[in-house]
């Protein structure tokens, strides 16, 4: 009777030793594979993480370019407005700019142009205020001044017209100059110098 105990009680036990066994080999197999997946969605989500990456840096320098482009575009634009602005303004007047500063571009008389009896000096100016001043001068003296107003103040460009009498001047050279006069202290601004010739 304690034989036959004895041997179900140590069969028991194995039955019991070999069931938990088995469970621990699963719970280990299955920690494995958890570990696994766990390595491989780390991985995964990496990976993604830099194609998220380079595809925001691509975007941006994309977007870079693409504003770079804009803005190279707008300045060639706003040149061409310029230059078609000015071109109209030109053809208005009947002839092209012979001598210009930031100021003025005038279209007649060009530099040493021979005159008689009068001076006309026509062109464009961005003046304050669309006042033109002009002084005539032999080199040492004023001989004549004046000014005349173009149709737009600065910073617009607008047409301006002057003539200068100069029937009872001798022979000589002289020069005309355009300028600005400072709103401060009325001293010359932006001079623009054209030689001429007088003749009788």
């Amino acid at each position: 009777m304690n034989k036959w105990f004895k041997l179900i009680t140590i069969m028991f036990c194995l039955t019991l030793f070999t069931g938990c066994t088995i469970n621990i080999g699963d719970l280990t197999t299955s920690s494995d594979d958890n570990e696994s997946e766990t390595e491989e969605e780390a991985e995964t989500n990496a990976n993604e993480d830099e194609q998220e990456d380079s595809n925001q840096e691509t975007n941006q320098a994309d977007d870079n370019n693409y504003q770079d482009e804009a803005l190279e575009e707008d300045l060639e634009q706003s040149d061409t407005d310029d230059e078609e602005a000015l071109n109209e303004k030109a053809d208005l007047g009947g002839s092209e700019v012979v001598v210009d500063n930031e100021a003025f571009k005038v279209f007649e008389p060009a530099a040493n142009a021979s005159a008689q009896d009068e001076l006309v000096i026509r062109g464009l100016a961005r003046v304050f205020e669309a006042t033109v001043q002009y002084s005539l001068e032999d080199g040492q003296d004023i001989i004549d001044s004046g000014f005349t107003t173009a149709s737009q103040g600065g910073p617009e460009w607008g047409e301006f017209e002057l003539v200068i009498t100069i029937a009872g001047l001798e022979t000589g050279d002289y020069q005309v100059v355009l300028y600005e006069a400072s709103a401060e202290d009325n001293s010359p601004l932006h001079e623009l110098i054209i030689p001429v010739h007088v003749i009788k």
